[in-house]
């Protein structure tokens, strides 16, 4: 291995594949089973985000018989730009900043009348809330032993997740049957309404 290292610190675009590659064969045999893991290394990641939101612990107060909402996930979006720091060949540690965008409607019956079986709403409640938040997530990742080369590799993984909500508004409006919405100012920014600093722990296998 010390061999291998010297060389191709010297040689670090040396193939053994090379048209006209006259090296013996042992001295191919140490470069092909000479391996590295790089100490640092970066990514970036775009993606969707998957919300579920607790039904069970939100009503509206004025809801006497406290019906389900339904949710609408309109946009969930997201972007990371994270660094990872290999301290040991089965331990890396990894800190990623990430920003996503979540966009929802809530909609739920206020009142409702019932014919038989049919039931008819005569007034529903309409709450839309969009927010922007950057986290700074920070993960310790442990590699399983393994043999050389192979295709997949378990790993297990614990973290804490800072969460800090950068830009959160929201209006709610109030519909009747053949009449127009009743809609509730726009709040802008209702950033005081809110935990701005939130912390998650995660955990997991991959």
């Amino acid at each position: 291995d010390s061999a291998a290292k010297v060389f191709l610190g010297k040689n670090p675009f040396y193939s053994k594949y090379q048209k006209k590659s006259s090296d013996p064969v042992p001295f191919k045999e140490i470069i092909d089973n000479y391996y590295t893991t790089p100490r640092f290394s970066v990514w970036v990641s775009v993606g969707k985000q998957l919300t579920m939101p607790m039904v069970d612990t939100v009503h509206v107060i004025t809801d006497t018989v406290q019906m389900e909402p339904n949710y609408e996930i309109t946009d969930n979006q997201m972007v990371q730009l994270g660094i990872e720091y290999h301290p040991w060949k089965y331990l890396s540690l990894s800190l990623a900043a990430m920003y996503t965008k979540d966009e929802y409607t809530r909609t739920i019956d206020r009142n409702s009348t019932t014919n038989g079986i049919e039931r008819t709403a005569t007034s529903i409640f309409h709450y839309h809330e969009e927010s922007k938040v950057i986290a700074l997530p920070l993960r310790i990742e442990g590699y399983w032993i393994r043999k050389d080369y192979q295709n997949w590799v378990p790993i297990m993984y614990v973290g804490i997740m800072p969460k800090y909500v950068l830009k959160s508004k929201y209006n709610a409006s109030t519909e009747v049957p053949g009449q127009p919405h009743y809609q509730v100012e726009n709040k802008a920014h209702n950033l005081a309404d809110k935990t701005r600093l939130n912390v998650a722990a995660s955990f997991g296998l991959k």
